[in-house]
């Protein structure tokens, strides 16, 4: 047995070189492979630095930073794609509004904005208090015909007039008693300007009436005995959030709304500008117009000879395009003479100009 045993592990000299040659080639093989494997997977790519700047590409598109969004109540039915970027919308997004629109949509309330592809709902929330949707003009144009009511001016006597005559040449009710309590006090009325001493007269009213009031200090009713209402008036750009409060359907978001608008503006000219404000509509107008009036000598003036990019894009009625027309006009030609010259020299359009005039002046 162990004969056998021996025979058959017992290699020639030639036979034992076969082998020794053979498990060299394997061992050679085996390191081949493993030197080839390494050098494959050395070369392999490495893309993740390219997928993370795809990464940072992509969050810096879509990602929302408060500190750069710049709030202003808007319209997403007329507002510009400048002033959907700087309320922080990506460009992807601001480019889906306009699209939307250039093919008929229309946006009847926020929460159809709400709907436009690509628009975050972290966003969408913070632009939610500022988006203020104008009601359809024709429907409002229509209502106010209707309602309105024709004014014969003639000539009249601030000292001796009735409320109802007063009423009769264009006064509205909280002025005519305002006068007649002016006039019970025992004031008189000497001369056609003292009529702006009245708390609530206007200017541009005053304007109108001047060529008809007639003074006359012969007769005067200082005391008259029809009834006289008793309604809280409220003076809009002097106002605070706790005197608003006080006027009939206005209440607590509304005051602030108002008075976010009114800094944004610089004032209110008109009552009706109440409806550039997020959630009034005419009908809340013609229900409080006769508890407020407005002090336009309180709007403040932005002087178009000195303000800045930040300043001017600020006003709600002016977007980037007006901006850089206007200061690019001071850096070709020089400061403006008269604020006239925003529209004399097509710096502006006609109808801006007619929106934006309370606010600009020249110093």
């Amino acid at each position: 047995m162990n004969r056998l045993i021996r025979e058959f592990f017992n290699f020639s000299k030639r036979e034992r070189r076969g082998i020794i040659v053979l498990l060299c080639l394997i061992l050679l093989l085996i390191i081949t492979n493993i030197i080839v494997d390494y050098r494959i997977n050395k070369k392999q790519l490495d893309f993740s630095e390219f997928e993370n700047e795809i990464d940072e590409w992509y969050a810096s598109d879509t990602a929302i930073d408060i500190s750069e969004v710049e709030l202003f109540y808007f319209d997403p039915n007329n507002a510009s794609r400048s002033q959907f970027l700087q309320l922080g919308i990506p460009e992807h997004v601001a480019d889906n509004i306009i699209s939307y629109r250039s093919k008929g949509g229309k946006f009847k309330n926020p929460n159809d904005f709400a709907r436009i592809y690509g628009l975050e709902p972290e966003l969408f929330d913070i632009l939610h208090p500022y988006i203020s949707i104008a009601t359809q003009k024709k429907r409002s144009y229509k209502s106010t015909k209707e309602n309105k009511t024709e004014y014969e001016l003639k000539e009249f006597n601030p000292n001796n007039a009735t409320k109802n005559e007063l009423i009769s040449i264009g006064f509205e009710p909280y002025l005519a008693n305002n006068l007649i309590k002016y006039r019970s006090s025992g004031a008189v009325f000497y001369e056609k300007n003292d009529l702006l001493k009245l708390y609530g007269m206007d200017s541009l009213f005053f304007d109108k009436i001047e060529p008809y009031i007639v003074i006359d200090t012969t007769n005067i009713i200082f005391d008259e005995n029809e009834d006289i209402d008793e309604l809280l008036i409220i003076e809009i750009n002097s106002a605070e959030a706790n005197d608003l409060i006080k006027i009939k359907g206005i209440g607590d978001v509304y005051s602030d709304r108002i008075i976010k608008y009114r800094n944004l503006l610089g004032g209110f000219v008109s009552v009706n500008q109440l409806t550039e404000v997020y959630g009034i509509n005419p009908e809340t107008i013609d229900i409080i117009k006769n508890q407020i009036i407005i002090d336009s000598s309180l709007v403040n003036c932005i002087n178009i000879n000195s303000a800045d990019f930040t300043s001017l894009i600020r006003h709600p009625y002016i977007e980037k395009e007006n901006v850089q027309a206007i200061l690019n006009y001071r850096k070709l030609v020089g400061k403006f003479e008269d604020k006239s010259e925003l529209l004399s020299q097509k710096v502006i359009s006609e109808e801006l100009y007619l929106k934006l005039s309370p606010y600009i002046c020249v110093e």
